[in-house]
């Protein structure tokens, strides 16, 4: 077995056990959720994940995948020399004016993200206050990512997962969803802790001297990462408050366990995509072998997670019952066709990161903004006609997405 095989295999493995954790811990507080806080307190908590994404590309000003990228392909003697001084004074301070414009407008948005959730706007200010920690968390993270130091990000993701979902789980068992939701946001405490106490020696070798050049370049990667994260979290608020409004609340919970289920196993594989084919593909791209990347990508990864996935499909009459509760009918069958959208949008993701690591900033935003825009408008017009048509319409954005992005990355840089 060649070297290079035998690192993916030890990063498979790693991954493996990384995602096995996360996958368990989700599926357990997805359970203690329905049983403890029931239908409503699932949607809440679908909202407050919704909005810990939009802080995450808030506190990184979209950023996290620009880190990557130019930590990758920047030569190493070059790193504490400027790079990873620019990161960190971009990332300062963008998280600390986002703070206080957060703190601001926080029960605009409290309103808008929580609807009538009494402590909507406490999660908000409390979310606000941790935007730099969270800023300077995932700036280390994205850094070792790019180092390609895969263990060292694995292992610390591994101690986060582990630790925040006992703090949840005990909340929800031993107090009331409120405390869950204050555990939730603490993670962001944690992660800062771990990242900071495990990284003192990248510290110490940073010269926060100020690089203009590198600054742009992150600004570029910025935007693109603040549409591929707020197109998603804001469509998704906007689709659960909806649906409460027209189908009920039983109806918009059943969509949502379905979706929440789908999405932490799409995420189980496109975690994988991002943590090692993602600095791969900025090399290949420099050095003109994507190709070659991409045939590994289908061996190794989409492969099994289509077979994967098409086991729990057809097993939804069960899972689903058995993750949350027999009352989320409605779910099993939402659940295969939901599973469908992740499945084509995880193969879209290996074309959207070709086009990051080629620096086509306008075609990643518009493969964004072209297939939201169809999830909402087939939303909206076609959501009432039938109990499946909104996980269909997900379906089809993400084929959307699919064919936008496959052409767009046949483009030369």
């Amino acid at each position: 077995m060649s070297s290079k095989s035998q690192g993916i295999v030890k990063v498979g493995f790693l991954h493996l056990i990384f995602i096995g954790v996360r996958f368990i811990s989700s599926v357990l507080l997805n359970k203690l959720v329905a049983v403890f806080a029931g239908p409503q307190g699932l949607l809440v908590f679908g909202n407050l994940r919704n909005v810990l994404s939009l802080a995450e590309v808030a506190s990184t000003g979209g950023m996290q995948s620009g880190i990557v990228t130019l930590t990758a392909s920047t030569p190493k003697n070059e790193h504490s020399k400027f790079l990873f001084g620019t990161i960190f004074s971009s990332i300062v301070v963008v998280s600390v004016v986002l703070s206080v414009f957060v703190m601001i407008f926080h029960a605009t948005l409290s309103t808008w993200m929580f609807g009538n959730y009494s402590n909507g706007s406490t999660l908000i200010v409390l979310l606000a206050l941790l935007l730099p920690l969270n800023g300077i968390s995932l700036a280390i993270l994205n850094i070792y990512n790019g180092l390609q130091l895969y263990s060292k990000v694995l292992v610390l993701n591994l101690y986060i997962t582990v630790i925040s979902a006992i703090a949840i789980g005990l909340a929800l068992v031993y107090t009331d969803l409120e405390y869950a939701l204050y555990a939730t946001i603490g993670a962001i405490v944690l992660q800062f802790v771990l990242t900071v106490f495990n990284a003192n020696r990248l510290f110490l070798d940073v010269n926060f001297r100020f690089h203009s050049e590198t600054a742009l370049k992150l600004l570029q990667f910025g935007i693109t990462g603040v549409v591929s994260t707020v197109l998603p979290a804001v469509s998704f608020v906007y689709i659960r408050n909806q649906l409460v409004a027209t189908s009920g609340t039983d109806f918009a919970a059943n969509w949502e366990a379905a979706y929440r289920l789908s999405s932490q196993i799409a995420l189980v594989f496109i975690g994988f995509v991002s943590l090692y084919f993602f600095p791969k593909i900025s090399e290949s791209v420099a050095l003109k072998s994507s190709n070659a990347v991409f045939v590994r990508f289908l061996k190794i990864g989409f492969l099994p997670f289509i077979v994967g996935s098409s086991i729990l499909a057809f097993s939804s009459s069960f899972l689903v019952p058995a993750l949350y509760s027999s009352a989320y009918v409605t779910a099993q069958s939402l659940f295969p066709i939901q599973l469908f959208g992740d499945v084509v949008r995880a193969l879209a993701v290996f074309f959207g990161f070709v086009l990051l690591a080629k620096h086509q900033w306008k075609s990643f935003i518009l493969c964004e903004i072209v297939s939201y825009t169809t999830l909402l408008l087939g939303f909206y017009l076609f959501h009432e006609s039938a109990t499946t048509a909104v996980a269909w319409i997900y379906v089809l954005s993400n084929i959307v997405y699919l064919a936008v992005a496959f052409f767009a990355s046949k483009f030369k840089r």
